[in-house]
């Protein structure tokens, strides 16, 4: 993407973490951005935010819609060792959850933790035999040695992303989290700043 701000917003965007139900911070990312062009932007009850342009009430009004959240998890349990296992938040796989890195979104801040996952040559059966881990088994890794450390930085109920951010691969090619459902918000920000390009003329 040769376009700087284009660019940036889109890294910000994706890179915002904004796990199922805790969307507020990749929201104020996308409102930011679609205020300069929009004529209306607000959110409901729902927690949903939406961007109008007034136009001529005798043509048809189109809307389009993209989700803003992200799969991620929240903690549900913290042992006396100050290991933190996990649940799901949204559809998240927990295939993929083994060995990642992650960060835990607290009231004071971010926490980095690691998952665990046990090391090949301890495994009763090579590569997991095939059994896919269940939610139970994953946890995080913050660096502490008791619950009671453990419970300076982190709460019950604190919700959890991956690290990844946005990489690319080519000049056509981007990966990163969360792409599915934040390059919907994307391309809607940005066909609202078309329009008003094409509302103002060449």
């Amino acid at each position: 993407m040769s376009d700087s701000k284009t660019s940036e917003f889109l890294k910000s965007l994706i890179e915002t973490p904004s796990p199922t139900g805790y969307e507020q911070e990749g929201q104020k990312v996308w409102a930011e951005y679609v205020k300069k062009f929009a004529d209306k932007v607000e959110a409901d009850a729902y927690g949903s935010v939406a961007a109008k342009l007034e136009m001529n009430p005798d043509v048809i009004t189109v809307m389009l819609e993209a989700h803003s959240d992200e799969i991620g998890m929240v903690i549900q349990h913290i042992t006396d060792e100050g290991f933190v296992y996990l649940n799901k938040l949204g559809g998240s796989d927990s295939t993929i959850a083994r060995a990642k890195r992650v960060h835990i979104h607290s009231k004071k801040g971010r926490v980095l933790g690691v998952t665990g996952n046990t090391a090949i040559h301890l495994q009763e059966n090579k590569n997991g035999g095939g059994k896919e881990p269940s939610w139970k088994d994953i946890y995080v890794d913050i660096g502490v040695s008791s619950k009671e450390d453990a419970l300076k930085l982190i709460q019950i109920g604190d919700p959890v992303t991956y690290v990844e951010g946005l990489d690319q691969i080519n000049e056509q090619i981007i990966t990163a989290r969360a792409l599915d459902n934040r390059i919907g918000s994307f391309i809607i920000a940005k066909t609202l700043e078309g329009t008003e390009q094409t509302q103002e003329g060449p």
